[in-house]
């Protein structure tokens, strides 16, 4: 996936700023910052880690859940 958005050894990165002072306004320290949560959850780095949780939870459930299964089947002293 990471093919899809990089563009070679030069490839541009880009920061997500956090809060409203990040995004360079200056008032924003006077006034209180809020987290812009759908730009962040839009972003794609968010979304690479979420799929790559899922998917080594999901990989580390089936691993624990099958290893004694197929342990016990082959004999194998745990």
């Amino acid at each position: 996936m990471w093919r899809l958005t990089a563009s070679g050894p030069t490839a541009r990165v880009t920061s997500m700023p956090v809060t409203a002072a990040d995004a360079k306004d200056p008032a924003a320290k006077l006034r209180g910052s809020a987290v812009p949560w759908r730009r962040m959850l839009l972003h794609p780095a968010v979304w690479a880690i979420v799929i790559n949780n899922y998917t080594f939870h999901y990989a580390f459930y089936v691993v624990m859940n099958w290893l004694p299964l197929t342990l016990s089947r082959y004999s194998v002293a745990i």
